[in-house]
């Protein structure tokens, strides 16, 4: 796993040990960030569910003017700090260890411009999670979800959507 492209290009990433996360692939993120690249510069990037950090951490490289990172795994959140030390923008990340529903519900003023959620396929928080975070959005903010392929979103209006084999990536607006 490895920062694809901008000022942390080629660096490599560490990742929780074990099933709990499942990074997204390289190809996948390429593609995610050839469509997020015209809203990355000095964006508010939010990354929920975050695992390793990659995806954050490739919109920081990218130009985002900041991530914030939120798990509630004690093994991601050390990922996060060592990946965030390796790619040297720890200046520029918030790191908060929290449930992801609790944290959007505790979230005061504060808005983003992209927020990305990679819940475990397992769970069923994607859709209160998305709820929540479309109210964190700014007015032409971007909510991206990774979903598995068969996850239905019929009581959303997707602005895209971009399906893999097993995956898709979801994109809501306000």
């Amino acid at each position: 796993m490895r920062v694809i492209a901008g000022k942390a290009r080629g660096c490599k990433l560490v990742a929780p040990i074990g099933m709990a996360t499942r990074p997204t692939g390289n190809r996948l993120k390429e593609d995610l960030f050839n469509i997020l690249m015209p809203r990355i510069e000095n964006a508010a990037f939010l990354d929920l569910y975050c695992g390793s950090g990659q995806i954050g951490i490739e919109a920081l490289s990218r130009g985002a003017e900041s991530a914030t990172f939120v798990d509630n795994s004690d093994d991601a959140i050390k990922s996060v700090h060592t990946n965030m030390q390796k790619v040297k923008l720890q200046t520029y990340a918030t790191i908060i260890k929290a449930d992801v529903l609790a944290f959007l519900q505790g979230l005061a003023d504060e808005r983003f411009d992209i927020i990305f959620a990679d819940p475990p396929y397992a769970s069923l928080e994607l859709l209160p999670c998305i709820r929540l975070a479309l109210n964190k959005l700014t007015p032409t903010g971007l909510f991206v979800a990774e979903a598995p392929i068969d996850m239905d979103f019929s009581d959303f209006t997707p602005h895209r959507q971009k399906r893999y084999k097993t995956t898709q990536f979801v994109f809501l607006k306000i």
